[in-house]
């Protein structure tokens, strides 16, 4: 180290001793993206954010020696950035295309680059110049760019409607268009009209004419009607006038008049232009039940008791009516009895009535599970019985979620000893179009309104607004046990009045609003720690002589008080009242007795918090206040 002073450096990638390799440069130490050899001959693998050590011997003719420690290495040459780069600005190498990933040949004029996700290749442009290939598929066939409709791949659903029923596709010459068919449209084996070339005349028909292959024009005769019956009608004359003679034959049925049988005056079921001279019956004599029926099917049912059934042959009752009718049929039709009534008419009215001494008119619901012939026991949260009100909202009938109504339903599974249930009120809040319950009846008798979980015998979720009087009710309507409970509130003067065996108790329900002439409002508006207080001291010869002058003040609220040493201090420390400091005032509530003097609690000598006393004879300042 000669000349040296012990400073010197070591140009690196000179007289490096690690890697050996001739072909390794500094830049080749700064590349985290392979593997190095290093001092010990260990192969080491950098991370992407590994830094670097330098480590500097020197011999001092004996042996090696290591400057320690290692030099930390702060800064990388420029260079050694673009040969082992992590990031090109703020992207990775993933996001780059490599040159060795893109065909060797340019792709021809009709063809385009496409990825495979591996490399690029030059593929035929589908839609460009190229035009479409290979095989057709869905409801083409064939190949392109030729391929051809598929055998059966026109359905009904891929035409376009029509504008009517009975239209058919036709061709009019020069395009297919939706129109009727037209008599005219039909044509015979020779390709001409099948129709006369005139119109028929008076009497006669048109008639099929096979020689011809169309139609003809014939006249009607009687022969027609003979051959087509095969027998010859009788003379109005014949008239068949007696079912009930069994024994007396008939060859044919003559429509002259409609016979009578078995109706004691005259009553018949009309036909054409008869008359009805009598009460017209329709029914047996026998012991038999008489149905109405369509299609092969009894539609109405009338028992020999009377009973009358609609959709059922067994009625139970004057008039049981069974519905078929099915869950998706839409309002107002969603019903199996339906009364309607339209203009100033009363047919939309149901009346229940009764003429009875000992039953009322009923309106029951009858609701179980399982079914008509085994119905089973109603569960906890089925509802019973509704009643709503659907009205029209200008496009459509409202629904159970979105009308009011009335809700019976079961709270615990029922049994021959257990039934409870609920009752709810729901109505609709303005715009909106959900109904809420609004008042609940529980199976406890606790009715809950606002709320469906009542923990009282009344609760309710939101404002009770009670009677209200200008002031005392009349004690009349507190004078016996049967009214005691009675709640009446008086906002004029801010009372509450609660009838009790004593008669109408008043509780103050708040502090007040606004103040006398005279008198400052300390605190808010009605909070129950408001008071009024004199604006200006007054002045009196005594203790006893303030407080009486106080009394003698009186409001809608009663009469004012001397002010406590509690409220002159809020007062003052409000600094509302004007002059409270600087001449002692009375406090009502602070005395004492000394020596025979009697002494009273004074406010004010010199700041709010001051506090004196005073001989209750003096002349001294005092301040009223109301409650």
């Amino acid at each position: 180290m000669t000349n040296s002073k012990g400073v010197f450096d070591s140009p690196i990638g000179h007289s490096h001793s690690y890697p050996g390799s001739p072909t390794f440069t500094i830049l080749d130490s700064f590349n985290n993206q392979g593997s190095l050899t290093c001092d010990g001959g260990l192969p080491f693998n950098p991370a992407a954010d590994e830094g670097r050590r330098l480590r500097v011997q020197f011999h001092d003719g004996i042996s090696w020696h290591r400057i320690s420690p290692d030099t930390v290495i702060r800064s990388v040459p420029y260079a050694g950035f673009s040969l082992a780069a992590q990031k090109l600005g703020s992207n990775t190498a993933a996001d780059f295309i490599l040159k060795n990933t893109l065909p060797v040949t340019p792709c021809a004029g009709t063809e385009v680059l496409t990825f495979n996700g591996t490399s690029f290749t030059c593929v035929t442009d589908q839609g460009g110049a190229g035009g479409a290939s290979g095989p057709a598929s869905g409801d083409l066939s064939g190949t392109y760019p030729s391929p051809t409709v598929a055998l059966g791949a026109i359905t009904p659903a891929k035409l376009s409607n029509g504008t009517s029923s009975g239209q058919v596709l036709r061709y009019d010459g020069s395009a297919w268009s939706y129109a009727k068919l037209r008599y005219t449209d039909l044509v015979n084996a020779g390709g001409t009209s099948p129709w006369p070339t005139g119109s028929c005349t008076a009497g006669q028909y048109i008639t099929w004419v096979s020689v011809s292959d169309g139609f003809g024009c014939a006249s009607f005769v009687s022969s027609n009607v003979t051959t087509a019956l095969g027998f010859v009608p009788l003379n109005p004359a014949n008239n068949l006038s007696e079912l009930n003679n069994a024994t007396t034959a008939r060859s044919n049925l003559g429509l002259g008049a409609i016979a009578t049988y078995g109706i004691a005056s005259g009553g018949a079921v009309l036909d054409g232009g008869n008359t009805l001279t009598g009460e017209m019956s329709i029914g047996s004599l026998s012991a038999h039940s008489v149905s109405l029926q369509t299609q092969g099917t009894k539609k109405m049912t009338v028992l020999t008791s009377g009973f009358v059934g609609i959709g059922t042959e067994n009625p139970a009752t004057t008039l049981h009516v069974a519905s078929t009718i099915p869950d998706t049929t839409t309002q107002p039709d969603r019903a199996g009895l339906i009364v309607d009534g339209e203009g100033t008419g009363f047919g939309g009215r149901l009346a229940i009535r009764s003429f009875s001494d000992t039953q009322a008119a009923h309106l029951v619901a009858y609701r179980s599970m399982g079914t008509k012939a085994a119905p089973t026991a109603i569960t906890s949260g089925k509802t019973i019985f509704n009643i709503f009100g659907y009205a029209y909202d200008g496009t459509g009938w409202s629904t159970n979620t979105n009308s009011p109504g009335l809700s019976m339903v079961a709270t615990e599974n029922w049994t021959p000893t257990a039934k409870a249930s609920r009752l709810g009120f729901w109505t609709t809040p303005p715009g909106t179009a959900t109904a809420e319950e609004r008042l609940r009846i529980t199976a406890e008798g606790k009715v809950g309104i606002g709320t469906t979980t009542p923990e009282s015998t009344l609760q309710v979720a939101g404002y009770l607004q009670m009677a209200t009087v200008s002031s005392a009710p009349a004690a009349t309507d507190c004078d016996s046990a049967a009214e005691y409970g009675r709640i009446k509130s008086d906002p004029t003067n801010d009372r509450l009045y609660l009838c009790a065996a004593s008669g109408w108790t008043t509780y103050m329900t708040g502090g007040p609003n606004t103040c006398p002439a005279g008198f400052t409002l300390i605190g808010a508006a009605g909070l129950p720690t408001s008071y009024c207080i004199s604006t200006n001291e007054r002045t009196a010869a005594s203790f006893l002589d303030a407080k009486n002058s106080c009394y003698s003040v009186t409001s809608t609220r009663g009469p004012a008080s001397l002010c406590s040493n509690e409220q002159w201090y809020r007062a003052c420390k409000s600094g509302s009242a004007t002059g409270m400091t600087g001449n002692e005032e009375w406090a009502s509530n602070v005395y004492h007795l000394t020596g025979g003097t009697v002494s009273v609690a004074t406010m004010g000598s010199a700041n709010c918090e001051s506090m004196g006393e005073g001989a209750a004879s003096a002349t001294r300042a005092y301040r009223c206040c109301l409650n």
